[in-house]
């Protein structure tokens, strides 16, 4: 006789049916206020507050109030928000002004709530260690997944942020359905199946990613069947070894006769439904002791039918968690490298921010001992016990499911910033890295030595519980503190913001514009990734909501020069905690600089030029020259004082460079530290970086063009030194160097007429209210309308037509009129002429709404760039905008 058919055996974990579920209730909500309590008070970010807007807008319009939360995925096009969490997100934001406690403890009780619920699915899904003490009354594993899942550091960015909600909503909804599926299975009761199935809709319209879920019952029931279920590991393998293979045949058998005995009973029997002495305790995850199996909904109950339900509601709705429709590169973004994969990975079980712990490789240090500690038992509990296989499959492949549908944006940068689409994810990651740590308990089990009987006693099996919790304990620790520290750091960027926004609103209403100009904004005063540093963007005099997020330079640059917006132009600086001018002004008095030849060059070097290996002045060409023999080429470094950032468009230098090898690709590349910054930090060298096209071998000397009208060199305060590096193991000879506006570099490129078709208030993309100002190079289409543009590019010489390039949304080209494509580049499209108007049709841009920079290219008749490109228009592209004409 089977354990489970045993009269004497009794259901598992009755006796804690109550209190353990009570204490873990209590454990996960006071985790919760220790992590997430300091943020009840804290001033919203930058995308909370767009938020806040939009849903007050969004429900105080009732004409616009469904289309909006139909078409509406999130705060980013990546997002997967469904109708019922926009809905319910809207209300819950509808009253809260700048206190959000209420939201915020809403947020808290959510995560405490999916512990328990994840707790109790947990303990009808996984086996326990048999090497366990108390396992029947107290579910270790299920408890400390649920408890590491409530601390978990990747939990902060759906916790803390407005965001997030969506994702906290379809998980609770989702592990209700699951934990309803469990009880109508075992209760044999087909309402609480139709009930699991309908939180399971539910949950995908909160969360449309979660349809991938739909297959998790199915892949238990599967995992249950043929890794093991029904047998203790003691009765199922012989010591802790594989199965004789005549015990497997003998077990088959068995098998195959049971299915004979019960398929005559379904013939012979025709009883009605299962009454509850037939059904198992809800709350245990036993087998019933005994029941008959009958006709029709009841084989069904006994079948893989109930779980494959799920399976057939994921696949009605996979296509909301997909990219928007007639997406032209729908197939690039589905295809997942190893890369991917172990990115993601590291990530998710290895969560350390590098922004908030910048001493983070001791972090990785101390998780790679702590995780070597039980790893060696996990091995050896994969080979002996079939429990362990079972809860490894299981968890496994659960996280695979959930993780495919946001692979490509999820976690993508050192930030862990997108980890509110991980949420799902930390369930099966907090589930596999308590299985990892209570390995012991199945790689233990049923162990005997001869002469060590103590092996099987109860103070063993103790010892081995302590061990693991005493190990758990450590990680969860960590846990808690790095959890902590996430959610200070958001607390102090809100607080960064906050001045930061009243800086803006005091320089708007001084200077009497609608709006102020601001750069060097710290990436963390949002969450989502549309802040950068490295950008001018414009923030709305009134809301001090950001109306763009990306001015281009050109177009302010003519601005500047003309004595237009010096005052409204500013520039954060953390040291000063305020906004200061971002425009240096030169007096009359200071000697400006336009060009400098060889000889004057010698005094600017630093280090001098006798200091330099490899460098010497050339007396017969008059020239400076350089030397590399290595695989980097040639570095000049020389101050530069005196050059006005609002003058000229261009650097140039007047070089000849030879390499060993011919490179068609050949570049020169500058960069520049201001007075305002000395040191060479990263963000200084990634936004004050331009390359140009160099030409080598050919003996002679060209004059190369480093375009000069990016916001770095505008805005970043005065100039102080540059630097010029040259092509690998090169030889370069440079006579001079200096400033200049050539008339025949720069094509030109406006709008046509306006495009605004919205009604204010209008929220878009994380955009408030975006502007259609052409002196910024700033504007925005309705798919429903057009657009024009007027280019010229017959001043360059040789120009036989132009090229449009467009960028990917969101995506701005990273070498502002640069002389050959962007990496960033989406389409690209052939001009006839020289110049004209070109009619931009939306529906041109088959990609997903958003912000698309456009720029303008002369080519020759071979198709080939003759001079650098235009200066960008950016353009907000959107699909039946509210309020729209």
């Amino acid at each position: 006789m089977k354990p489970h058919d045993s009269p004497s055996a009794k259901p598992r974990l009755v006796q804690g049916k109550l209190l353990v579920p009570l204490l873990i209730l209590a454990l996960a909500f006071l985790f919760s206020m220790i992590c997430y309590g300091e943020n009840f008070g804290r001033y919203p970010l930058l995308d909370e507050q767009y938020l806040l807007g939009f849903f007050k807008s969004t429900l105080s319009n009732t004409s616009t109030f469904l289309p909006t939360i139909v078409n509406w995925s999130g705060p980013q096009n990546e997002d997967s928000w469904g109708v019922l969490s926009t809905t319910l997100g809207s209300l819950s934001c509808y009253f809260p002004k700048t206190a959000l406690w209420s939201v915020r403890l809403l947020a808290i009780l959510i995560h405490a709530g999916n512990a328990l619920l994840f707790f109790l699915v947990a303990r009808h899904a996984l086996e326990e260690g048999s090497a366990l003490v108390l396992r029947q009354r107290i579910a270790w594993l299920a408890g400390a997944s649920a408890l590491l899942f409530v601390s978990y550091p990747l939990a902060p960015e759906t916790v803390s942020y407005l965001g997030g909600f969506a994702y906290q909503t379809g998980c609770l909804l989702m592990l209700a359905s699951f934990l309803l599926y469990f009880k109508g299975r075992n209760e044999r009761n087909w309402t609480y199946l139709g009930l699991s199935w309908i939180a399971f809709v539910l949950c995908m319209l909160c969360d449309s990613s979660l349809w991938s879920a739909g297959a998790l019952m199915f892949i238990l029931e599967l995992a249950r069947a043929y890794i093991g279920h029904e047998e203790h590991d003691g009765q199922v393998e012989n010591k802790g070894s594989s199965p004789a293979a005549s015990d497997v045949f003998a077990d088959k058998v068995d098998l195959l006769l049971e299915h004979e005995r019960q398929s005559a009973e379904v013939r012979d029997e025709h009883s009605g439904g299962a009454g509850g002495a037939h059904a198992k305790d809800a709350s245990t995850g036993a087998r019933p002791e005994h029941h008959k199996h009958e006709e029709g909904p009841g084989v069904l109950l006994d079948s893989f039918v109930p779980s494959l339900v799920f399976v057939f509601l994921g696949a009605l709705i996979p296509i909301g968690a997909l990219p928007a429709a007639n997406n032209e590169k729908l197939a690039s973004h589905f295809i997942a490298n190893s890369q991917d994969w172990m990115r993601v990975l590291k990530h998710l079980f290895l969560p350390v921010n590098a922004e908030v712990f910048h001493n983070y490789n001791a972090q990785y240090r101390s998780l790679y001992v702590l995780f070597a500690i039980p790893a060696v038992m996990a091995l050896i509990a994969l080979i002996r016990s079939r429990h362990f296989r079972q809860n490894f499959v299981f968890l496994g492949l659960w996280l695979l499911v959930v993780v495919v549908p946001h692979l490509h944006h999820m976690l993508s940068d050192e930030t862990l910033s997108g980890s509110r689409w991980a949420y799902n994810a930390i369930l099966p990651v907090t589930g596999l890295i308590a299985l990892l740590f209570f390995s012991p308990a199945y790689a233990l089990h049923d162990w005997r030595l001869k002469g060590a009987d103590w092996l099987q006693s109860s103070w063993f099996k103790l010892a081995i519980t302590i061990a693991c919790c005493a190990l758990f304990l450590i990680l969860m620790i960590g846990d808690i503190g790095r959890t902590h520290k996430q959610n200070r750091a958001y607390k102090n960027s809100a607080n960064w913001l906050k001045t930061i926004q009243s800086n803006a609103l005091n320089v708007a209403r001084k200077e009497k514009t609608a709006f102020a100009l601001v750069r060097n904004l710290p990436a963390s005063i949002s969450i989502t990734p549309f802040v950068s540093p490295f950008n001018l963007v414009l923030i709305d005099g009134d809301t001090t909501l950001v109306r763009a997020y990306k001015v281009p330079g050109g177009q302010l640059k003519d601005c500047l020069r003309d004595r237009k917006y010096r005052d409204v132009v500013v520039r954060w600086q953390e040291e000063f905690n305020s906004l200061i001018p971002a425009v240096s002004s030169l007096s009359p008095e200071v000697p400006r600089e336009s060009k400098v030849d060889a000889r004057g060059l010698i005094n600017k070097l630093r280090p001098g030029l006798y200091f330099l290996k490899g460098a010497s002045f050339d007396e017969k060409e008059n020239c400076l020259v350089f030397n590399s023999n290595g695989n980097n080429g040639p570095v000049v470094n020389f101050e530069f004082y005196g050059v006005d950032t609002t003058g000229d468009d261009f650097f140039y230098v007047d070089a000849r460079v030879d390499t060993p090898q011919n490179d068609e690709n050949a570049h020169m590349e500058m960069y520049w530290l201001t007075n305002l910054e000395q040191e060479h930090k990263k963000q200084n060298i990634t936004d004050r970086h331009i390359l140009a096209r160099v030409k080598v071998n050919d003996g002679q000397f060209h004059r190369y063009y480093l375009p000069l009208r990016s916001t770095g060199w505008t805005t970043n305060g005065q100039i102080v030194t540059l630097t010029l590096g040259f092509p690998a193991s090169a030889k370069v000879q440079i006579k001079e160097i200096g400033t200049q506006s050539p008339p025949n570099r720069l094509p030109k490129f406006t709008t046509v007429g306006a495009h605004l078709t919205y009604k204010p208030p209008f929220y878009f993309q994380e955009c408030y209210n975006y502007p259609d100002l052409s002196e910024f190079g700033l504007t925005s289409i309705d798919r429903a309308h057009g657009a024009s543009f007027r280019y010229d590019a017959s001043m360059v010489e040789g120009c036989d037509h132009a090229l449009m390039e467009v960028s990917m949304p969101n995506q701005f080209f990273n070498n502002p009129n640069g002389d050959e494509l962007s990496r960033n580049t989406y389409k690209r499209v052939f001009l006839d002429k020289p110049s004209g108007i070109y009619n931009l049709s939306p529906y041109d841009l088959k990609l997903y709404d958003g912000v698309y920079s456009l720029r303008v290219f002369a080519v020759d008749k071979a198709g080939k760039i003759l001079a650098n490109g235009s200066d960008e228009i950016n353009c907000l592209v959107y699909t039946n905008g509210k309020d729209s004409d």
